[in-house]
């Protein structure tokens, strides 16, 4: 129905204001338009496939140059005597054991294995390690007879063994009776024994403790370093040491400081070692194993 003013003005007019009017509503109640168009692909994209690296070759012989260092480990019984460690540690990964040697780590955990003495399933390597006492002018040992009877005694170590340096060589001396070792002591102005500390620069001292604890000899064994051994002998500080040497210039050093007469050798131990198939093999002036694939 038209309003009164639509048919006193125009009501042709008047209609189509109408019309527009109610379009315009609709319009009002529809959809708000979406800000940005929606891209809906027509196929599914496919997965980027990830990133792959080529294998690495850790081929035993490290013929492919794979750069893994050699694995060298030693022997408990080494335990820090040993002059050649740079050289060793210039070649290999060095690692020093605490429990015995497995055979069965060759080739396996380590490309070779060394230590002193015979190790089982070893080789001995070509040279040997000398171990001496080393007897400063240190009272009660100024006096030339002690450092007699002190040689003598060694003798003692020939009715004992160190498990832990198997295949050691002891140095040759005449067998003495143990009531003429206390005896010589005795008339020494020492019948009880006494306390004297060992500064032990190479293996063998607990050997020697027990050795001489028969005749009421307590040796305190402190292990040092060769230089410190060499500064304690020097100052007084230290009466006997246990060291080692490989070559000639080596003792002569220790004959330099007290005397030839004062370097007692007790005791000569080979280098062996089991070491993986396929290296190649050379030696220090010590005889231990260097080796390169």
């Amino acid at each position: 129905m038209l309003s009164d003013g639509c048919r006193a003005v125009n009501p042709r007019r008047c209609l189509t204001a109408l019309v527009a009017l109610l379009a315009l509503g609709s319009a009002a109640c529809g959809p708000a338009p979406t800000p940005f168009p929606v891209d809906i692909p027509d196929e599914e994209t496919p997965p980027v496939a990830a990133a792959t690296t080529a294998p690495v070759d850790v081929s035993p012989d490290n013929t492919a140059g794979d750069g893994r260092p050699l694995r060298y480990a030693l022997a408990p019984n080494v335990a820090g005597w040993l002059p050649d460690l740079e050289q060793i540690q210039a070649s290999a990964q060095v690692e020093q054991l605490t429990t015995p040697v497995n055979p069965d780590d060759v080739g396996v955990r380590y490309d070779i294995i060394a230590g002193y003495g015979d190790l089982p399933g070893g080789t001995r390597g070509p040279a040997l390690t000398h171990i001496a006492l080393v007897i400063a002018q240190t009272p009660p040992f100024d006096d030339p007879a002690m450092v007699t009877f002190i040689d003598q005694s060694l003798s003692l170590l020939n009715g004992t063994a160190d498990s832990d340096l198997p295949g050691a060589i002891l140095e040759p001396r005449a067998a003495v009776a143990r009531s003429a070792l206390r005896a010589q002591i005795a008339n020494l102005g020492w019948p009880d024994g006494f306390d004297a500390p060992l500064a032990a620069a190479a293996p063998g001292a607990q050997w020697l403790t027990a050795a001489l604890a028969d005749l009421n000899i307590n040796l305190q064994a402190r292990t040092l370093s060769d230089t410190e051994v060499t500064t304690s002998l020097i100052a007084g500080q230290t009466p006997l040491a246990l060291v080692l040497w490989r070559t000639s210039p080596e003792r002569q050093r220790w004959e330099t400081l007290v005397g030839s007469e004062r370097v007692l050798e007790v005791f000569a131990l080979p280098v062996s070692y089991l070491a993986a198939p396929g290296l190649n093999l050379t030696f220090t002036a010590g005889g231990w194993p260097l080796a390169d694939r």
